[in-house]
């Protein structure tokens, strides 16, 4: 049985036949077996020849885009119909031709119309003629002038006719008229052939050009760099940006953006105005031109969505590996050492505490876990668990991974390696049920506690929990001054310099007050500490709430203010000194003087005759007074 390996095959046009367009072509395929014999075979094949194809039994011409309005007369050549013209024979003959291609020009005149398929002249109403060069009897045109001026625009009149024989640019029966937009020189027979919306000069058919295009009929576009009228304009696109030859925009290349197309597509977009969304993935670079991918090696695809196949690495995953030992192949390197090895051939496994890709990874294994070189993983040991074993048993389990259950004791600590149990601190006894003694606290009970005033010890801890009104660590201080209560944390409310009992806060009234709040002063005639003193003022004096001092009334003295003033002094405390004479006596409250009998004035320092004053009573004689 006949293997085959490949095939060649080369093709030789060798003669026409009877139909011209029909050629014969011998094809011969070479064929290796297995063995490297060598077979030829050959094939004679007739067919039709190139640009030809077959139709209705034929060789036919082909042309490639068709021929809308004529027929395929050559490989890809179309000869047109009368009134069409093109490569593909898609355009109508422009105004002023007829004919096959349009290659023949209409002789009309005056405005006829000409028909783009024979070219024969439809004349207006005016005309007449092959031509519509005759005026007819109706003729507006026809003016009979007598003299030029009654031609218009420079127009001469023909006295012949009575026509006015206008100027170039004038048409009309006086020449009155501009040529139309399309019609220029004399009588505006001639038809403009100005392009791309040039303006057409009435008189000698120059071609005025729009803006971005030039030349004698502005068929020709701007050059490359230059735009507006005249193409006077400089073009500033940049990047190889096409300018438009009209207004000067810019036309971006793909990949770039901007009105001068100065700036490149942001990343994440491409292609024409940076419309189009990269795909790009893995790190790779979107060219913004082409949207292309630029893969970092190790990655292929159309989007370098797919890492290198098992064996190859690198840009395009173009290379192979051939790895040996402790190796693997890297899809971006190469080959590398296997995790858990290192050195230079990776025959070195990973010290203790490192682990990976040339051990490159520091182990976080804790509480004495063997680190796995490979991937890392902790193996705990005994009476641990969790990925970084950090996490001792839970109770009643203890062992490798705490897989082993222990007969766990209420108020009991079982050792999570070996399952051994023992009392929480506060309890004791053989199944740890039994807790510390008032007075004792922590393992075994065997901790004194140190509390005092009244505080409870934690049997686990020893903490003293102080009662109100003490603190510190053992709670033999009292709270500060002002402050009570459990912790000390309440504020006192006592006025006028009281005390508060540091325990509940009750106020210790100070001398002279009472309440609770001790903000109310003694009532009138007690004092002292608690207002239970009764004061001992004579005198009507009035007593200190504090003390009990008595402050005396004017004119009296004394620690009970039993005393009258001593003669001569009058006033507070008998402090002020009288002003009277020898022969008066002072007043011990407010210090006047009283005169014996035969004185007078304030100081009684004037004296009259008995007959006058008798027993401090003084009368005049008639038509006299006393001048006091």
């Amino acid at each position: 049985m006949l293997k085959i390996l490949f095939i060649l095959c080369f093709i030789h046009f060798v003669h026409c036949v009877e139909d011209p367009n029909l050629c014969n072509r011998t094809e011969i395929s070479i064929l290796k077996d297995v063995k490297g014999e060598t077979i030829e075979i050959r094939r004679k094949i007739t067919e039709c020849c190139l640009g030809y194809g077959m139709s209705e039994s034929a060789c036919k011409p082909v042309c490639a885009n068709g021929c809308f309005r004529g027929h395929c007369i050559k490989p890809n050549k179309c000869g047109c119909y009368p009134g069409w013209k093109g490569s593909s024979c898609e355009e109508a003959c422009s105004p002023g031709y007829y004919g096959p291609n349009c290659i023949n020009k209409c002789l009309c005149k005056n405005n006829a119309s000409c028909s783009p398929t024979t070219g024969d002249c439809t004349c207006s109403n005016d005309w007449k003629g092959k031509l519509c060069d005759i005026p007819s009897s109706n003729n507006s045109y026809v003016y009979n002038c007598s003299i030029n001026s009654e031609c218009q625009n420079e127009g001469e009149c023909n006295t012949a006719n009575g026509t006015c024989n206008c100027k170039p640019g004038y048409t009309g029966k006086t020449c009155n008229e501009t040529c139309s937009a399309e019609r220029w020189g004399l009588n505006c027979l001639r038809k403009c052939s100005c392009k791309n919306g040039a303006e057409c000069h009435p008189v000698n058919g120059t071609c005025i050009c729009t803006a971005g295009w030039r030349g004698k009929r502005c068929e020709i576009q701007c050059p490359k760099g230059k735009y507006g009228v005249k193409c006077a304009k400089q073009c500033d696109c940049l990047n190889r940006a096409k300018c438009d030859h009209i207004n000067g925009t810019c036309i971006c290349n793909e990949g770039f953006t901007g009105t001068r197309c100065e700036k490149i597509c942001p990343s994440g977009s491409w292609g024409k105005n940076c419309l189009s969304n990269c795909t790009c993935q893995n790190g790779a670079v979107c060219l913004p031109e082409t949207g292309y991918c630029d893969c970092l090696s190790g990655w292929k695809g159309h989007s370098c969505e797919m890492p290198c196949d098992e064996g190859t690495y690198g840009y395009f995953c173009s290379k192979k590996c051939n790895c040996w030992g402790n190796t693997i192949c890297d899809k971006i390197k190469g080959c590398v050492c296997r995790h858990g090895y290192t050195g230079l051939i990776c025959n070195e496994s990973c010290s203790n505490g490192t682990w990976g890709k040339n051990c490159e990874n520091n182990c976080s294994c804790e509480n004495g876990a063997e680190c796995n070189p490979i991937n890392g993983s902790c193996v705990c040991a005994d009476g641990w668990q969790g990925d970084r074993c950090r996490i001792p048993c839970k109770a009643g389990f203890f062992g490798k991974q705490c897989k082993e259950k222990s007969d766990r004791l209420s108020n009991a600590v079982c050792d999570s390696r070996t399952g051994f149990c023992h009392c929480s601190e506060g309890y004791f006894g053989e199944n740890c049920n039994m807790t510390c003694d008032n007075g004792f606290w922590g393992a075994n009970c065997s901790q004194v506690c140190n509390c005092k005033n009244g505080a409870k010890c934690d049997s686990v801890t020893g903490f003293c929990k102080c009662s109100p009104g003490w603190i510190a660590a053992n709670c033999g201080i009292p709270c500060s001054p002002n402050t009570y209560g459990e912790n000390c944390s309440l504020e006192c409310t006592c006025g006028n310099n009281s005390s508060c009992n540091h325990i509940d806060g009750t106020c210790n009234c100070s001398s002279g007050y009472f309440g609770n709040a001790c903000d109310q002063v003694c009532k009138k005639g007690f004092w002292g500490v608690g207002c239970g003193n009764k004061c001992e003022c004579l005198n009507e004096g009035e007593c200190s709430p504090l003390n009990g001092t008595c402050i005396c009334p004017l004119g009296f003295t004394g620690s009970r203010c039993e005393s009258v003033c001593n003669s001569g002094f009058f006033g507070n405390n008998c402090s002020n000194k009288c002003e009277c004479s020898s022969d008066c006596t002072c007043h011990h409250v407010y210090g006047t003087c009283s005169c014996r009998p035969g004185a007078t004035e304030l100081n009684c320092n004037v004296t009259f005759g008995d007959e006058i004053c008798s027993n401090y009573n003084c009368s005049c004689p008639l038509a006299l007074r006393i001048i006091l």
